[in-house]
């Protein structure tokens, strides 16, 4: 008679294919992990990025007035460079500081433009930057060269 033996153990297809399959399951977490992240950063940036524009927005209408930003605007510093997006250094004395003449090549940056006349719409444009993503917010408000009677 034949003895037939039971084989114990997994042949090295049954291994590989295995393998195989946990590798595609683990790279898809990865994946998943990885956009995770990049999201977090992207809305973290958002958030400081709409906080300097909120920030800035509330000192120009309470502490600058309609001449201050007349002044920015007809010079050409209409521009707020990434490195001076921060609340601490917008918050400062002398927030005209912080405005440039020259569009920032990289990064994020902030843009003003106002249309003249005896009341002055402001218009505040935010060019958010964070890695690959790219998006803009706006916001404006109303600035006026007026005496009570």
């Amino acid at each position: 008679m034949l003895n037939s033996k039971a084989k114990k153990g997994f042949t090295l297809i049954e291994v590989i294919i295995s393998l195989c399959i946990f590798t595609l399951i683990f790279s898809g977490a990865l994946y998943i992990m990885k956009n995770a992240v990049n999201l977090n950063e992207w809305n973290k940036t958002a958030k400081n990025g709409l906080d300097c524009l909120e920030g800035l927005k509330g000192i120009m209408i309470s502490s600058m007035n309609y001449d201050d930003i007349l002044d920015l605007c007809s010079s050409g510093r209409i521009y707020v460079a990434e490195e001076n997006l921060n609340l601490d250094r917008i918050k400062a004395e002398d927030t005209k500081s912080i405005f440039t003449a020259s569009k920032p090549e990289e990064g994020s940056y902030i843009t003003i433009n106002d249309s003249g006349g005896n009341v002055l719409t402001v218009e505040m444009d935010l060019y958010q930057k964070a890695g690959s993503l790219e998006n803009e917010f706006s916001t404006k408000f109303y600035k006026g060269s007026y005496r009570r009677h």
